[in-house]
């Protein structure tokens, strides 16, 4: 009998400290009754009275929306007014604090309606730390600004820099797309140097900016190409993704016969010869050919000879048997033009030469050996003889 009885005594104290617990949407009822009577002063001590409140977990994210909307509602009466400004950031640092992601609407309406960059950074920030998809609007916020720069705007830098920090920090694979288009804009020093900052930010968080900048320099226009190529080769990247990079550049630059082609299709291959990137070896022999085929439709033309060099520097950097079958196969042309025609490019000549010697493949004797037979001039020939002592047997 005790035991039933104590029973009964805890079931019932339970059942009424529970229907004792006053609902919290009674809770913020009340205090959002108090906050509208109060006057516009005294509505920050109402919210931190809530705030103080052993149960203000449950009610405080409303509450502060609410009085967000109350600002919100009343900006044009009160746009200079410093209670209502405070009651704006006391609201901010609430739904921050509280990561009270309802609220997010009501925030991105603000962004639109307070005028001061001041506060219009508060709500970006609270933005970030609240809405379940910031990167998205904050996204399409950079491109829409970007797109007022372009027609002529003048850009609201503090805004913009903050932003930027944002995306960097907490964007998604879509932010390197609106943070590029951002950094091939006119804007000033600084704030470019911020959006390089946080496009590598965000690579490194993410580890996908080599994959936008490769798929940037194989599709994008040819500025956008140089600039990616440019951009990541000035990122602290792995042998692997800086190669990977270089051999989208030297692709995709085939397509281009104006001189901005050539510097791009130069650059790329001169960073495949520093890195003697032999995997790239089936891109470098069809660049030899394509900067041979330049050369020997137009040889005076411009950069082609400059071109064609570079080509046989890569070509001679991949170390490989293919690559010096390519270029004994160049130099027995050569000495047929000129055996028949007398016609040679020394500088042109001499590379392959030095390029067979430093591949050292002992079946380009032959080839070697043959230009001491021409009437080439003693530099061509004493080149042919160096690089026949190099040659492996």
């Amino acid at each position: 009998m005790k035991t039933v009885y104590v029973f009964v005594v805890l079931f019932l104290i339970l059942a009424v400290s529970g229907f004792a617990q006053e609902p919290a949407d009674s809770i913020l009822a009340s205090y959002q009754r108090r906050f509208i009577r109060a006057n516009l002063g005294e509505k920050a001590n109402v919210l931190s009275d809530a705030k103080n409140d052993d149960r203000a977990g449950e009610f405080i994210g409303p509450l502060y929306e609410s009085a967000l909307r109350f600002a919100l509602d009343n900006s044009a009466l009160f746009r200079d007014d410093s209670d209502i400004s405070n009651l704006v950031q006391l609201s901010l640092a609430g739904i921050r604090e509280q990561r009270y992601a309802p609220s997010a609407e009501t925030l991105w309406q603000a962004f639109r309606v307070f005028p001061d960059n001041g506060t219009k950074i508060d709500i970006l920030n609270t933005l970030a730390a609240v809405d379940s998809g910031p990167a998205e609007r904050l996204n399409g916020l950079l491109e829409e600004q970007n797109g007022f720069f372009k027609s002529g705007l003048a850009p609201n830098y503090p805004v913009l820099r903050a932003l930027v920090s944002i995306l960097g920090n907490a964007g998604d694979e879509l932010s390197y797309a609106a943070l590029f288009e951002a950094l091939l804009l006119p804007y000033n020093g600084d704030l470019l140097l911020d959006i390089e900052n946080a496009l590598t930010s965000l690579g490194t968080a993410r580890g996908d900016l080599g994959t936008f900048l490769i798929k940037t320099v194989l599709s994008g226009p040819l500025p956008e190409k140089e600039a990616a190529f440019r951009f990541g080769l000035r990122q602290n990247i792995g042998t692997e993704e800086k190669a990977a990079l270089a051999e989208a550049a030297l692709e995709t630059a085939g397509g281009y016969s104006g001189e901005r082609g050539k510097e791009l299709r130069s650059l790329a291959a001169r960073i495949i010869r520093e890195l003697k990137w032999i995997h790239a070896l089936p891109l470098v022999v069809k660049y030899f050919y394509f900067a041979e085929r330049a050369y020997q439709s137009d040889p005076g033309g411009s950069g082609n000879k400059a071109e064609l060099l570079e080509a046989i520097q890569c070509l001679a950097s991949m170390e490989s048997v293919d690559a010096a079958v390519v270029l004994s196969l160049n130099l027995n042309l050569a000495n047929s033009r000129m055996e028949f025609s007398g016609d040679y490019d020394a500088d042109i000549t001499i590379a392959l030469i030095q390029a067979l010697g430093g591949l050292r493949y002992k079946a380009s004797y032959d080839s070697l050996n043959y230009v001491g037979f021409l009437s080439y001039p003693e530099d061509v020939k004493n080149s042919a003889r160096e690089a026949l002592k190099r040659l492996d047997w």
